[in-house]
């Protein structure tokens, strides 16, 4: 409910809704930290995230943009669940850095999906190894569907907005040509 209110009050900025649910996603889900991100063109950029510390927030903002290619959460249909960043391979090796950089040890990331398309993710990270339940997975799908919502309805309120000064424009030519 927390976010839907902020969506409403924001119409025409999603950043404020997406903070409120990296917020509220920490403080639900009883994660370490959050972050979102959204797809813009081939890249995956970061929007929002809970903070950890300075350092650590430094280092999840050095890892974006990250081509989307190099996101597994963002071309996957399937969660991504990580129980331990410290187990990871070493082709995953800038997770595990940013892991250790961040301070956690597991990672639950999910698609923000709009019409079947991924437009981003948004993750949740513990400080102790361990999976998370399917309860937290579901809760964090349930953000991810509220991001999907607050970045279709900043859309539509800026293709209506543009849509009333079209209209408005014509009207004034209207006017003078009469």
């Amino acid at each position: 409910a927390e976010i839907l209110k902020v969506i409403a009050s924001s119409p025409s900025d999603v950043q404020p809704g997406f903070d409120a649910i990296a917020h509220s996603a920490y403080r639900l889900i009883g994660g370490f930290s959050t972050a979102v991100a959204r797809v813009f063109g081939d890249e995956l950029r970061l929007v929002a995230l809970s903070s950890t510390d300075e350092a650590g927030n430094e280092a999840l903002k050095h890892a974006f943009p990250m081509p989307v290619a190099h996101s597994k959460a963002a071309r996957t249909a399937a969660p991504v669940s990580v129980a331990d960043t410290e187990a990871l391979p070493d082709s995953a090796a800038a997770l595990r850095d940013v892991a250790r950089q961040r301070g956690f040890r597991g990672i639950l990331i999910v698609r923000l999906l709009q019409d079947g398309v991924a437009t981003g993710t948004i993750s949740v990270t513990r400080k102790e190894p361990g999976e998370f339940s399917v309860h937290q997975l579901e809760l964090l799908q349930t953000f991810a569907a509220q991001a999907v919502i607050a970045i279709q309805n900043v859309r539509l309120f800026n293709e209506t907005t543009e849509a009333l000064e079209q209209q408005k424009a014509s009207a004034e030519v209207l006017s003078v040509i009469s």
